[in-house]
Parts: structure tokens; C-alpha cells; sequence
């Protein structure tokens, strides 16, 4: 029954690679046609407003192929991470300057606490990636003038990072579903622009890590914190994917 089980779970990350491998060429022929139009310049204005908004379409397809893959080689395995030793504290502080810029365009705050000294052997691009995730999803649920707020704690076995907003909330069932694909419970995502495969993606990347992610409500039982935590030495780590659990080699 597991070899069964193992079998559907490959065959399904493999339709998935294949598929949106696939679908890269066409629709790359599609925009340059559609560019080459542009760039004639014999459209009315109504016509290049709608060329206009096909490649706009054309470019939100082409990320969500590109997080497919991602996702697909994650799972296999196939991705490998520039781990180096970082200095925690130095790499929020840098996060920092630009997440306060993100926040105070939208007339919010971002606030950053760190304890603790020390390195941790980390993808400094993809944990960045994380973030940057975590708190787009964290500023837009918060009211304006809300806080987001990135808790950072390194102890003497694992470095663990908590991004609280103070949105609404989610019930405790909801948790674990926010990290399954195409899975959209902000409620401000109405105009259908977010893939659902954000957060996926994170947990994936965390995963590689040999990390574990988890949300749980706020303080008080208001808003949501998202909690990644990474072993400061995972060479014992174990990590799963697709249901098989998997030995770090």
C-alpha cells in the first residue's frame, strides 16, 4: 500500500513538472507576439489597452508555472541550497530596511526584535524569499497604521522567526490548510491575483532546510504569527515531502 501510495505521489510531481515545462514555450511565443504588436504601434487605444492587459495575464501564468516547478523540484529533491554561515541578527537588520519601506508605502509599520548571538548555515536568497512572502501576506491583512512585527530568537539548537500581523485572524482548522496549494484565505484578495502558492513555497523552502513551519494565532487570540524555525546544526534533520519521509543525506 505505501509503494502504491509512493508511486501516485511521483507520478503526480512528475505530470506536474512535465505540464508546466510544457506550457513554458507557447506561452512565451504568445507574448513576444503580443509585444511585437505593441511595438508595431498600428493599435487603436482600446486594442493596446487590451494587448496590454493579456500580457499582464500572460506574466501571472508564467509565475505560476515557474512556482509549479519550483514546488516539483523541491518535493524531488532536486534543488540545492547555498547554505553558509549567517549572522542572524546582521541578516534581519538588512531584511529590515526594506521591509519598512514595504510597510510605510502602504501606511503601515514594521517592527524587527532579535535575541541571541551566532550563526546559522542558511540559503540567505531563498530565507529572504521567506520573508518577504510572509510579510506581503502579514501587510495585507493588517489595517492601515497596523504593525507587523518579525520576532527573531537563536538559541543554542535551532534559529526561530515569527512574522505576527494583526489582521483577523484564522480559526485553528485553517492553520495547517494555508500551507496546501492554491489555498486563498486572504479575505482582501478579491480581484484573484494572488496563485495560492505562496506559502507552499515557503514551507518547501523551509523543508529544504530541514525546518518545520507552522501559523498559530496572535496574542490574545488576534491575528496570525507564521513560525519558521531552522536547526542551527540539521545534519540529523529529518524532513517530509508528499507524504514519504525522507532521511537528510
Amino acid at each position: 500500500m505505501f509503494d502504491r501510495l509512493e508511486s501516485a505521489f511521483n507520478q503526480v510531481r512528475n505530470f506536474t513538472a512535465e505540464a508546466s515545462h510544457e506550457l513554458k514555450t507557447p506561452l512565451s511565443l504568445v507574448r513576444l507576439q503580443a509585444e511585437k504588436l505593441l511595438v508595431g504601434g498600428n493599435l487603436s487605444a482600446s486594442n493596446e489597452e487590451a494587448l496590454q492587459m493579456q500580457l499582464e495575464e500572460l506574466a501571472r501564468v508564467n509565475q505560476i508555472i515557474d512556482e509549479m516547478l519550483f514546488l516539483s523540484r523541491a518535493e524531488a529533491r532536486a534543488i540545492t541550497l547555498q547554505c553558509k554561515p549567517n549572522d542572524t541578527e546582521r541578516f534581519l537588520k538588512g531584511f529590515a530596511l526594506d521591509a519598512r519601506v514595504l510597510a510605510e508605502h502602504g501606511g503601515q509599520k514594521f517592527l524587527a526584535l532579535h535575541e541571541g548571538a551566532g550563526s546559522v548555515p542558511f540559503d540567505e536568497k531563498r530565507v529572504r524569499q521567506v520573508l518577504l512572502n510572509l510579510l506581503a501576506n502579514a501587510l495585507a491583512v493588517s489595517p492601515p497604521e497596523g504593525v507587523v512585527t518579525v520576532r527573531s530568537q537563536l538559541s543554542a539548537t535551532e534559529w526561530r522567526v515569527a512574522v505576527e500581523d494583526q489582521g483577523p485572524g484564522l480559526p485553528p482548522d485553517q492553520h495547517e490548510r494555508i500551507f496546501d496549494r492554491f489555498v486563498r484565505v486572504n479575505p482582501r484578495d478579491t480581484d484573484g491575483r494572488g496563485s495560492g502558492l505562496g506559502l507552499a513555497i515557503c514551507r518547501s523552502i523551509i523543508m529544504l532546510h530541514h525546518g518545520h513551519i507552522v501559523a498559530e494565532s496572535g496574542a490574545g487570540g488576534r491575528g496570525l504569527s507564521v513560525v519558521f524555525t531552522i536547526p542551527v546544526t540539521p545534519a540529523a534533520a529529518t524532513v517530509e515531502f508528499g507524504g514519504s519521509r525522507q532521511g537528510s543525506r
